[in-house]
């Protein structure tokens, strides 16, 4: 049983991705002024996430070996890829803090669908928090499996490495997560998009009486806004 550079990397900068865009469901949920809504409680939990994605990255930049040393089945290739697992699966408060940005995204929209507030787009919305959470837990619970039979394995005599477990999380488990945190991404940007406090927002920003989106250009200019002056301004790494 083993993992390789190629299995763990792309599921880590997923979970980045993924991370990031708890942050903008957050930004989305304040800017609604959903009943039960806090607006300290909501940027509170954004900055918390925030400070825990930079850390992750910054931990990723860190311990990614030099490309020499990523592939094959050589005892330091296994130590890297065990090192690199760890970031994940040792990174409690990041995992915490996942659970309760959910919990309370989550709550906000109940409340709100339960005081007839409730659109078709937030409820797909909380259905996709509900996948994207139990797929990152399922994959923590499948690397914390692997990372263990694979510190045994270096106990022991060095074996070929079986390529069927980094197949099942690469193609299996990891690309199926992915398809649920696009999907996340793509609604989550669209609420933002058609929030009227945002565009808004945007409008005077802009200096423009309407603040249309509906060219490309028009929308990719938005996002810049969105994430230089908005939701991650003074957070360069990101």
């Amino acid at each position: 049983m083993s993992l390789e550079m190629r299995d763990v990397v792309p599921l880590l900068l997923n979970v980045s991705h993924y991370v990031t865009d708890l942050v903008y469901v957050l930004y989305y949920l304040d800017n609604m002024q959903m009943e039960g809504g806090n607006t300290a409680t909501l940027a509170a939990k954004r900055t918390d996430l925030l400070h825990r994605v930079v850390q992750f990255r910054d931990a990723l930049r860190e311990r990614l070996p030099p490309a020499e040393e990523q592939d094959g089945d050589t005892v330091s290739a296994r130590r890297n890829v065990l090192a690199m697992c760890r970031i994940l699966l040792l990174d409690d408060q990041l995992q915490q803090s996942v659970r309760d940005t959910n919990v309370l995204c989550l709550q906000l929209l109940s409340q709100n669908e339960e005081r007839g507030g409730s659109s078709s787009s937030n409820g797909r919305l909380a259905q996709q928090l509900q996948n994207c959470q139990l797929g990152l837990f399922n994959l923590v619970q499948f690397i914390e499996n692997c990372t263990h039979h694979q510190e045994q394995e270096q106990e022991q005599e060095p074996t070929i490495a079986s390529p069927a477990v980094g197949t099942a999380l690469r193609e299996d488990l990891s690309a199926s997560w992915q398809v649920q945190t696009d999907l996340l991404n793509c609604l989550v940007f669209d609420l933002i998009a058609k929030c009227p406090a945002i565009r808004t927002r945007y409008a005077a920003s802009v200096r423009c009486t309407t603040a249309e989106q509906q060219t490309p250009e028009q929308f990719a200019a938005f996002l810049h806004w969105l994430k230089q002056e908005e939701v991650l301004a003074g957070v360069p790494q990101l």
